[in-house]
């Protein structure tokens, strides 16, 4: 997500224009999002964002607080308990306690659950 910064004038969400929604402001409050054609105001932006970012949750991969922090969030408050979830999760799948599916609708659980306690990092 980049501020447009190259545009003068007005300019409209796109994101806004298709759901009916008034969004006409200055172009230095529009931004563009990696791979998508067009303007996007923060809220639309930030919605993309965080629905393109990918966590692992595979013991393999970096820890939840680590990857957010890659993609310029934080998740505060529940960083470890976000942790503890996904550490419990991998020893019940890994042990037989969740089966396949069950461990795949957990992590799709927490996921969401993780991508709605990001918070922008503070510089």
């Amino acid at each position: 997500m980049t501020p447009v910064t190259d545009k003068k004038g007005q300019g409209e969400c796109k994101r806004c224009r298709e759901l009916g929604i008034h969004s006409r402001t200055w172009m230095c409050f529009l931004y563009t999002v990696e791979g998508q054609e067009g303007y996007y105001c923060r809220e639309h932006a930030v919605e993309m964002e965080r629905g393109r970012m990918k966590f692992g949750y595979s013991p393999i991969h970096d820890p939840l607080e680590q990857h957010a922090n890659y993609f310029g969030y934080t998740l505060g408050d529940f960083a470890d308990t976000a942790q503890q979830l996904c550490d419990a999760l991998n020893i019940c799948h890994k042990e037989g306690v969740l089966t396949d599916d069950e461990y795949n609708t957990a992590v799709s659980r927490l996921n969401d659950m993780v991508l709605n306690n990001l918070t922008e990092e503070e510089d």
